[in-house]
């Protein structure tokens, strides 16, 4: 698994995931989100997982906490570009609609 991170001087972070999200690889995900929602100056973060081909319940656990504290914090967090076996994933537990608005 492959994770980065950036953020713009706008305030915006985005975090590029690709590869397997489980056990092993969900805290370095973990890790890339918090260090951007730990910036005073983030208003929103863009996770794009277009390369992820695999999420586990780690990696729900991981996108379920991140929107807690970015909500806390008034960030917006918003996931895109996922592959149909992760959408699905997200589809079913109920995470897919409150991560993918606009």
């Amino acid at each position: 698994m492959h994770v980065s991170s950036n953020r713009t001087s706008t305030g915006a972070g985005q975090v590029t995931a690709a590869g397997e999200i489980d056990l092993a690889t969900a805290p370095h995900l973990d890790r890339a989100v918090r260090e951007l929602l730990s910036c005073d100056e983030i208003t929103s973060i863009e996770i794009d997982m277009a390369g992820v081909t695999f999420c586990d319940s780690s990696c729900l656990a991981v996108l379920d906490e991140a929107l807690d504290l970015a909500n806390r914090r008034g960030v917006r967090l918003r996931v895109t570009d996922l592959q149909s076996p992760v959408r699905r994933v997200l589809e079913i537990v109920g995470l897919l609609d409150v991560l993918t608005r606009p």
